[in-house]
């Protein structure tokens, strides 16, 4: 099926998510959220084939026909969690990633990332990326679908807090952030903020390098496309930076 997809476009159902090719994903995140920081955090122990990895951590990829260029891809995760809540865990994106250490059934797909080339911004692949989802997940027998989406405009309102940016309303009433509005406008439940999504632990050294800025005092600080401030600690040597998300819920 082509969800929309212009002709000269289409799905690749076997990618997996060890070999997403990481250029397209550097080109579109803050770097301090994709490389790896220099203050190792505990890895989570658990026992899965790789089948059984990939089979829980679906990728559906859109390819440019002419030059088999990957140009768009979303990834997810099977996971459980409690659904008849209106309110869904803090921990956000690293609750979803983590999630294949739980030994629960799963009893949803939560979408981690979908990202576009910004040569082919403005095609509707965005769109065409959440239908694939929804359908793929009715596939495997799930009726929802959960995200903790990250505002791709909250970067320029540093100074708001999340629940503060989703206020922001445009003239027709509609959500201000164009993401959040996107997936409203397919059905989506804009549910709760998830305070502690994403969070990086890094050394002074290493958010210069990430940020090209000077910290000399410790406090907070606006960095580069970041939805919240980073926190430096110069006696401790090390920058924390808590990221936001909101969760957002589909059901069909």
């Amino acid at each position: 099926m082509k969800f929309g997809l212009p002709p000269g476009f289409s799905w690749d159902d076997s990618l997996k998510i060890s070999n997403v090719p990481s250029d397209l994903t550097r080109e579109l995140w803050p770097n301090y959220i994709v490389e790896e920081s220099d203050i190792k955090e505990d890895e989570i122990a658990f026992e899965m084939t790789q089948d059984e990895f990939d089979r829980r951590f679906p990728v559906w990829g859109i390819r440019e026909d002419s030059s088999k260029k990957l140009i768009a891809y979303i990834s997810a995760v099977q996971l459980y969690t409690d659904l008849s809540k209106n309110s869904l865990p803090d921990e956000g994106w690293s609750f979803a990633a983590n999630s294949y250490a739980d030994k629960n059934t799963p009893n949803c797909i939560c979408l981690l990332a979908a990202n576009v080339n910004r040569d082919f911004r403005k095609n509707g692949f965005s769109e065409a990326l959440i239908e694939k989802a929804k359908y793929e997940s009715k596939k495997m027998g799930f009726s929802q679908i959960i995200a903790p989406v990250r505002p791709t405009l909250k970067h320029k309102f540093s100074e708001l807090t999340m629940n503060d940016y989703l206020l922001k309303k445009t003239e027709t009433g509609d959500f201000f952030d164009p993401w959040i509005q996107s997936h409203v406008s397919q059905g989506a439940k804009v549910l709760n903020v998830c305070n502690k999504s994403v969070v990086v632990k890094a050394s002074i050294s290493k958010w210069q390098k990430w940020s090209g800025l000077q910290f000399e005092k410790s406090g907070d600080y606006i960095i580069p496309n970041a939805l919240a401030k980073l926190k430096i600690n110069l006696v401790n040597n090390v920058g924390i930076y808590n990221e936001p998300n909101v969760w957002v819920r589909y059901d069909f």
